[in-house]
């Protein structure tokens, strides 16, 4: 009898080990990327601090229904251009080498959001921004004004 509540004992704490120790993981598997992704718009919130003065605005843009399509041996197609993609947990970097962009990516049922920082956004402004578009300009004339800057490209699975 006192080894049944021994083992039941053990059972019970081995169970509430388990069930703690046992957390949700963001990580993001190429399962869960794999596939056609419809762009749903744009959201955000920019911080800028001019003269002591700091001021929030909202971002939002309609979506666009660009799609975008990752495959399972780490390609991805933006507009029929075809490049890779790596994972690392929830960090999605396309490209190779100073043509990479990272992104960290969030998959929620069939919703997929690419997020960006302000230091993500601004490598990839200078990287692979239009120097003679006007919105272009702005950001990067902005940039030292910029305190924080949170983008988040929402997709629908297709």
């Amino acid at each position: 009898m006192k080894n049944l509540m021994i083992f039941r004992n053990l059972l019970f704490i081995s169970v509430l080990f388990f069930v703690f120790s046992c957390k949700k993981s963001d990580e993001v598997t190429p399962a869960l990327l794999t596939g056609k992704w419809k762009q749903n718009g744009i959201t955000g919130k920019l911080t800028v601090t001019d003269n002591g003065k700091t001021s929030t605005q909202d971002l939002t843009e309609p979506a666009d229904n660009s799609i975008t399509e990752f495959t399972a041996d780490g390609k991805v197609i933006i507009d029929g251009n075809t490049g890779k993609y790596t994972l690392s947990g929830t960090s999605l970097t396309i490209g190779e080498g100073t043509q990479a962009v990272t992104f960290t990516a969030k998959v929620s049922g069939n919703n997929l959001t690419l997020s960006w920082n302000k230091d993500q956004y601004f490598k990839y402004i200078e990287s692979f921004g239009d120097p003679s578009d006007p919105d272009v300009q702005t950001f990067l004339q902005a940039k030292n004004k910029i305190t924080a800057l949170d983008v988040n490209i929402n997709y629908v699975k297709q």
